[in-house]
């Protein structure tokens, strides 16, 4: 995408992206595109920092394979969160899940 890319550029493109991405065979999560509105130019171009297309998991084990089918690693967003992002024809897709759903810690730790 260029720097005359739209809202509604960023819209379409996130809506296709997302629409690809439901046809996957992975665990559901919930997802959110969000509309840029007057901030086109904090997603333009796209860095992993501004996320315009998120999917939110019910587990670490879904956002792990999430990760595996986008071709990206999963993180510990604040210490706590999974987290995995990268960028699909120019959408940063992020895919996490909350901390009380981490299946890799123990009862102990958690």
């Amino acid at each position: 995408m260029t720097t005359q890319t739209t809202n509604q550029d960023l819209q379409r493109t996130g809506a296709r992206v997302l629409t690809n991405l439901l046809s996957a065979e992975l665990p559901e999560v919930n997802w959110s595109l969000y509309a840029p509105g007057d901030f086109t130019q904090c997603f333009v171009p796209a860095h992993l920092g501004t996320a315009l297309l998120i999917g939110q998991a019910d587990s670490h084990q879904a956002v792990r394979d999430w990760a595996e089918h986008l071709g990206a690693r999963v993180e510990l967003c604040h210490g706590t969160t999974p987290d995995t992002r990268t960028i699909v024809d120019g959408i940063v897709v992020r895919v996490w899940c909350a901390p009380e759903f981490r299946d890799d810690v123990t009862a102990s730790e958690g």
